[in-house]
């Protein structure tokens, strides 16, 4: 998949029938890491990212191709 014009790979895992999942996915040609777990709740959705902004993961999310 590509981000910004870079190449990534990307692990998802679906847990617990698909009401947890996470994201790791790490730019092939650097050092640069998205990692995020979503939590579907019965009060909603919660996105808990992994030592970074919420901002960062749901651009990239959005983002790739």
């Amino acid at each position: 998949m590509t981000y910004a014009g870079r190449r990534w790979g990307v692990t998802r895992v679906v847990r617990v029938g698909g009401r947890q999942q996470s994201v790791y996915a790490e730019d092939l040609a650097g050092t640069d890491v998205v990692s995020a777990n979503l939590y579907l709740t019965t009060t909603g959705p919660t996105l808990r990212p992994c030592e970074m902004p919420a901002d960062v993961v749901l651009e990239f999310l959005v983002g790739w191709v």
